[in-house]
């Protein structure tokens, strides 16, 4: 394959790239400048010193793109499939910088531009219109050769020529089943960021999207561990008339005109293996043995299937706080649900189930005055909250705004610890529209050696954690029993 020079509209093979590349940082010169000043350049460096950056780039070449994941297919390309049409579904995966959004935008624009089509760009959560692919869709609209033809609105894109529309939607909560049954007279649906789908969403919109003609673009970068949508695509029985591709970075003809290149090999360099082979190559990514929590779920919990509908003196309604000490740190607020494993089906002290943990509903922000805090607080619709007992004038700022009541969270010597390992003990869940929890609880770690890469002692915490502090406040002053255990379990308070 052939990529677009970083100085020029010539192309050249990524191997002649990489060692234009090897030789400019060798020199110190920028990846725009052409080859022949980097020869000019080069006329009074050691030319052994030379060779041996080239002769590097072009072993780490082979060993970046080396692997691949292990359902990978050469396939034709899904989005030229997409204009020319023949199927239902088309199913797009792979790491970053492989063209995904691009591709499909692309597509959709020219879809769009040439024939009536009534489009809808679909994410799991979408609270503002910014969080959408809109952007994305109005600037690839504004380079195609159709961009006289539409007008844009403040939330949808519209084809004066064609009469087609793109609008944007999220799904995600309660407003799944109304959303989804306003997807019935649409001709295609884009999902992108895909791997954020619950399984509830996705068995909404797949039997309502039933149009003659109509059919489904999905993309998406795998997570962690399989998603509901990598399981539709990706297990034993994929949908019928499905085209599904894994794309790669190196399948980016423009990969050389931007800072992905230098992003891809610092990366190399830098990660371990399984994460570079997450970010870059499609793949899920291991829990690291540092990991401070591993057993996460991304999804709704479904209080219906509780014996008790989820009222009881088992289920727990709490709420914390976390505050921002100014500039960059921000205050986080969250709702949680706290069920105990005796309002769980099918509780038996012998089965040893944990306690449950939801995060239902998150609010983060930055450089909020202390007047305005209590709104944080309304905004996941709470009205008592445990707090951050450090911060006394924000409490006191709290309880005077009258509409929220502020308790101080207990701290001593050992808290911390303490209550992560509170956390630790539980099944934790959480919503997808909680997406800084989602990443705090899945990013933090336990400090490592940096020579042998085990835990360090005592445990030291790495990564953003403000979510994390306000579910510890939150569930800090409710008695937590494992009754699994024969001595009658441990009770951390």
């Amino acid at each position: 394959m052939l990529y677009y020079t970083p100085w020029g509209p010539q192309r050249a093979s990524a191997e002649t790239l990489e060692r234009h590349c090897a030789r400019c940082r060798v020199l110190g010169l920028p990846y725009e400048t052409p080859p022949q000043k980097v020869a000019q350049a080069a006329q009074d460096y050691d030319k052994a010193e030379l060779q041996r950056a080239e002769e590097q780039a072009l072993a780490a070449l082979k060993q970046m793109y080396a692997w691949k994941p292990p359902d990978y297919t050469p396939q034709e390309d899904v989005f030229k499939a997409l204009v020319r049409g023949g199927y239902e579904h088309y199913a797009v995966y792979g790491g970053r910088g492989s063209t995904k959004s691009w591709g499909a935008a692309d597509a959709l624009v020219e879809l769009a531009s040439t024939g009536k089509e009534r489009i809808a760009a679909a994410r799991e959560y979408m609270k503002r219109i910014k969080e959408s692919s809109k952007e994305l869709l109005e600037n690839r609209i504004k380079a195609s050769r159709w961009a006289r033809d539409w007008e844009t609105t403040d939330y949808e894109l519209r084809n004066t020529r064609t009469g087609s529309t793109i609008f944007f939607i999220g799904l995600a909560g309660h407003n799944a089943e109304s959303v989804g049954k306003s997807l019935e007279a649409i001709t295609l649906l884009w999902v992108d960021e895909a791997q954020l789908f619950s399984q509830r969403s996705i068995e909404i919109i797949l039997p309502t999207i039933r149009a003659s003609g109509s059919r489904f673009l999905w993309t998406w970068n795998p997570g962690e561990e399989p998603s509901p949508v990598d399981r539709l695509f990706r297990g034993p029985h994929p949908p019928e008339r499905a085209l599904i591709q894994c794309r790669l970075v190196e399948e980016n003809p423009y990969l050389y005109r931007t800072r992905l290149g230098s992003e891809l090999r610092s990366s190399f360099a830098r990660d371990t293996k399984e994460k570079y082979r997450h970010i870059w190559r499609g793949g899920h990514l291991e829990t690291p043995a540092s990991a401070v929590f591993t057993d996460i779920t991304v999804g709704y919990f479904n209080f219906a299937e509780l014996p008790c509908k989820g009222v009881g003196p088992d289920v727990h309604e709490l709420a914390g706080m976390d505050f921002g000490y100014g500039g960059q740190d921000p205050s986080a607020v969250v709702k949680v649900y706290l069920i105990m494993p005796e309002a769980l089906p099918g509780f038996t002290v012998e089965a040893g189930m944990k306690p449950v943990l939801y995060i239902a509903k998150e609010d983060v922000q930055r450089g909020v005055p202390n007047h305005h805090l209590h709104a944080m607080v309304k905004e996941v619709g709470a009205q008592t909250v445990i707090c951050d007992s450090g911060m006394p004038l924000m409490i006191r700022a709290l309880n005077a705004s009258g509409g929220v009541t502020a308790i101080p969270a207990v701290k001593g010597a050992g808290s911390i610890m303490a209550g992560i390992q509170k956390l630790q003990s539980c099944a934790i869940y959480i919503a997808p529209e909680c997406t800084v929890a989602t990443r705090e609880f899945k990013g933090l770690r336990f400090a490592v050696e940096a020579d042998t890469g085990k835990v360090k002692k005592p445990l030291t915490l790495v990564g953003d954690d403000h979510t994390v502090d306000a579910v510890r406040y939150a569930i800090s002053e409710t008695e937590l029993v494992d009754g699994s255990l024969e001595d009658g379990g441990v009770v951390y308070i």
